[in-house]
């Protein structure tokens, strides 16, 4: 029956809140250990049960699935229609003796359900023992998109050399990793950040690499003397040749205006040679030094959003800041 009304309804009833939706998600998602399942499952009326276990064993971004059920999670017009002629289905496969079930426990459990006011249908507490069920449902259509999307090799992007009266921001290298990790493990840098420390230098590696080898978006080390003290990424890439840009300093050299110097002059690089029509950025609302430096450079408010961050067990408001080309000052 819950297969029916999810195939019917979708999963929007599991996002009557998205803090709370993420919080939920995050938590079941941690516990789940990944093994070599099928990724999805259809469900019917374009629908697909996505596995967390498998969606794990690919090693693909929870944030992403997150992401994919949330554009999914919007009332489905067709299930008051769909939901009763799915029930119909499952009798006829009962009297033909084409399901797990007989006759009676059918009709008792429609009854059971019928009586209990409808709704959202829940997995039996046998059924959780049994199966472990932990997924969620996705429009199918959205899915293929996604995966389609990764299979596609992105161009690699080449960060050119830039330079200020003070600063080389040039491509990063093998030699950056303890500057990297000394500001991605202090506390006072990821204080208003949506991740914790880094625990040790293999975490701090994985990311460093990335900017080495895969090159998937713009990312500069800030040098002084050649030494970094600080970077500037393009975080992803936004619909309508946007970017979301990240930057951080080492807190030993907060207060000396560098990142006003250095982030302009990046900025004037995406908007010239990629040709981003904008460049959005977001802060901690508490973040007052970051806040200022966005606004100082031509940023305009762009909303804000409460998320709820698991891993750093609460609620953040999140301002958003927008950049147009001809507003850039510096």
């Amino acid at each position: 029956m819950k297969l029916a009304y999810q195939a019917a309804y979708g999963g929007e009833h599991l996002l009557a809140s998205r803090v709370s939706a993420q919080a939920f998600f995050d938590e079941e998602y941690d516990v789940v250990k990944a093994a070599a399942l099928p990724l999805y499952e259809d469900l019917g009326n374009g629908s697909v049960r996505v596995n967390f276990a498998s969606w794990k064993k690919a090693k693909l971004p929870p944030e992403a699935l997150f992401g994919l059920f949330v554009k999914s999670a919007v009332a489905h017009p067709n299930g008051d229609r769909l939901f009763p002629k799915y029930l119909e289905a499952i009798t006829r496969l009962v009297s033909l003796s084409e399901a797990p079930l007989s006759p009676k426990e059918w009709e008792a459990a429609v009854a059971s359900y019928r009586k209990s006011g409808g709704g959202p249908v829940h997995h039996s507490a046998a059924y959780r023992q049994a199966y472990s069920p932990h997924y969620r449902v996705v429009r199918k259509a959205l899915l293929q998109r996604y995966l389609a999307a990764i299979k596609a090799k992105p161009a690699r992007r080449e960060s050119p050399v830039l330079k200020t009266p003070r600063l080389t921001l040039r491509p990063f290298e093998e030699g950056d990793l303890p500057a990297v990790h000394g500001w991605c493990s202090s506390l006072e840098v990821t204080k208003w950040l949506l991740w914790l420390p880094h625990r040790d230098l293999k975490t701090t590696d994985r990311l460093l690499q990335n900017w080495i080898k895969k090159k998937r978006n713009y990312a500069w080390a800030l040098t002084i003397d050649g030494a970094a003290i600080g970077e500037i990424e393009v975080i992803k890439d936004l619909p309508g040749q946007g970017a979301e840009i990240g930057y951080l300093l080492s807190a030993k050299r907060w207060h000396e205006g560098l990142m006003s110097e250095a982030l302009p002059e990046a900025l004037r690089f995406l908007f010239a040679k990629p040709g981003y029509r904008y460049v959005e950025a977001e802060a901690d609302a508490r973040n007052a030094p970051s806040l200022g430096l966005l606004r100082k450079l031509g940023f305009q408010a762009a909303g804000e959003r409460v998320s709820y961050i698991a891993k750093k067990k609460g609620e953040v408001t999140l301002l958003g800041f927008r950049l147009d080309p001809n507003n850039l000052r510096a």
